[in-house]
């Protein structure tokens, strides 16, 4: 079982974000997968979570626009 960490911005794509957010989730639990999620305030906070991916998870997913993919 892997372990996924989703890093969303809700606003990105006039919230298209946000609604995509739970369906990648339950998808990836379908499949039995564990998935958490965050939504930064910032751009450090988003760093800080990516950063996670040496805590356990497997890979960080990255749901929005170019902002929090940078």
């Amino acid at each position: 079982m892997a372990r996924y960490l989703i890093i969303h911005n809700p606003i990105s794509g006039t919230g298209l974000a946000a609604r995509l957010v739970p369906a990648i989730a339950a998808e990836l639990r379908a499949r039995g997968h564990s998935v958490d999620d965050v939504c930064p305030r910032n751009k450090q906070d988003a760093t800080s979570a990516a950063r996670q991916v040496d805590e356990g998870y497997t890979a960080v997913i990255s749901v929005g626009g170019d902002g929090t993919h940078n």
